[in-house]
């Protein structure tokens, strides 16, 4: 009888954890701008404990922006990375996917650089939970 109690004890905690974990993924996004620049990050659960994270930006007004690059950086558990546009194709987006195979905290951040005739603008953005 003990052991059964044990075995179901257990199963809901391993539940409680997974279903925490998946809310706390879905929660997290950054925003900002600058200049007329302006940025979105979302990070979201997609299947099990898979994290794909999106950020994208944009130039509010004119032709000025010639380039733009951004950076990703993200964590699970123990598990970051970080990923950047290539320069090719859509230079004011890029997508990245980290996979974790454990349950902790959990970050997003976005950092950018958009060059311009008039100069370089910088903006930075982080949030997190966990």
């Amino acid at each position: 009888m003990k052991k059964i109690v044990k075995r179901i004890l257990a199963s809901l905690t391993l539940g409680i954890v997974a279903i925490s974990s998946a809310v706390a993924v879905n929660a997290a996004s950054v925003s900002g701008s600058l200049n007329g620049y302006s940025v979105s990050g979302s990070l979201n659960n997609t299947s099990g404990n898979k994290a794909a994270a999106t950020a994208s930006t944009s130039y509010g007004g004119g032709t000025a922006a010639i380039y733009t690059e951004v950076t990703l950086e993200w964590g699970f558990g123990n598990r970051t990375g970080t990923a950047r546009n290539s320069g090719s194709g859509d230079r004011n987006k890029v997508t990245a996917t980290a996979t974790a195979s454990d349950y902790g905290s959990v970050f997003l951040s976005a950092r950018g650089s958009h060059k311009v005739s008039a100069g370089s603008y910088f903006w930075s953005d982080t949030t997190s939970i966990g």
